[in-house]
């Protein structure tokens, strides 16, 4: 007798439970004395695991045996070989974070503001970004407004000797 399993499967053969591959042999005696002998030529195809590793950055997407993967996890498929045993593939989904920093800033008109190298003197908005160590952005965001200042010119005049009180000074 012959018979194929796949592997991690047993096969229960004449009280036995046999799990790699062989030729295993059984006797019994007939009711005459005689030996009756029973042979078995067992098979073991193998199964195979095909794992793999991967990351990709926040909002990206992989695509994976047919399927559009943006989440962390462990995902599984699987495939029948010619012999009928599994096939499994395992892919270990790795999202890294990306960053996005978001800073507000005012200041007068006339002024300049540093930021990240850059002498900025107009109302916007301006991006930096850097990479992470694993590749993904990480993007700075600035909203600078520029608020204005006014000039009020006021002419008046005095004669010597006398002072005049303006916005709480007095002046000669």
């Amino acid at each position: 007798e012959t018979y194929s399993i796949c592997q991690g499967e047993t096969y229960n053969w004449r009280n036995k439970a046999l799990s790699t591959a062989g030729v295993y042999y059984d006797s019994l005696q007939t009711t005459v004395g005689c030996d009756s002998v029973y042979e078995l030529t067992l098979t073991v195809n193998p199964t195979y695991l095909f794992q793999e590793t991967y990351s990709i950055c926040q909002g990206e997407t992989y695509n994976w045996r047919n399927k559009a993967l943006s989440t962390t996890g462990v995902y599984y498929d699987s495939l029948k070989t010619a012999v009928g045993c599994d096939s499994v593939y395992e892919l270990t989904l790795t999202v890294n974070p990306t960053y996005l920093f978001q800073e507000t800033h005012a200041i007068c008109q006339g002024e300049t503001y540093i930021w990240r190298g850059r002498n900025l003197t107009t109302s916007g908005v301006y991006y930096d970004s850097l990479t992470t160590l694993a590749g993904c952005d990480s993007v700075y965001e600035l909203t600078l407004t520029i608020n204005p200042t006014y000039l009020f010119p006021e002419t008046y005049s005095i004669c010597q000797g006398e002072t005049y009180s303006w916005r709480n000074r007095n002046l000669t």
